[in-house]
């Protein structure tokens, strides 16, 4: 294995990751404390079935954005859920 150190914008990727989390972990909320070049994390309901996509940017641009969950991909996850209690270790 051979180590090769992150670049600019790997580093900014992952700052807006930890970021995203220390601010879940500290307030329950992913927003409140995110990086300024971040986007808002929507919040996921079932009117507005919404999640983030986290993607690297640059050191002073998310390429993170916001976008809807299909109704296909629902339904395999609500099937997915009803194996839950039939499939534990």
């Amino acid at each position: 294995t051979t180590f090769t150190a992150m670049t600019a914008n790997e580093n900014a990727f992952a700052e807006e990751l930890i970021a995203y989390w220390l601010s879940f972990v500290r307030s329950h909320d992913p927003n409140k404390f995110k990086l300024a070049r971040s986007p808002t994390w929507p919040p996921f309901t079932v009117t507005h079935p919404q999640r983030i996509v986290l993607q690297e940017g640059t050191t002073t641009a998310s390429e993170s954005h916001p976008e809807t969950v299909s109704d296909a991909e629902i339904g395999r996850c609500a099937f997915v859920a009803t194996k839950v209690n039939h499939q534990q270790n």
